[in-house]
């Protein structure tokens, strides 16, 4: 602090309602982003199979 403005610094104190913050919920649990990409993989290419199942390939003479 500027000692010309008069203002001083009182004790310190301890806060005794301090709680840290939480840890984001991809630290706490790793697996789950994982998990909704690969489900979000196999969905995709299980619908990709069922489209190409569909088509019928023909010959043109």
């Amino acid at each position: 602090m500027d000692p010309k403005s008069g203002l001083t610094l009182g004790s310190e104190r301890e806060n005794t309602t301090y709680r840290p913050p939480r840890k984001p919920w991809t630290e706490e649990r790793p697996w789950l982003p994982w998990g909704v990409i690969t489900l979000a993989v196999l969905v995709v290419g299980g619908m990709i199979v069922r489209m190409m199942s569909g088509l019928v390939l023909t010959e043109e003479a």
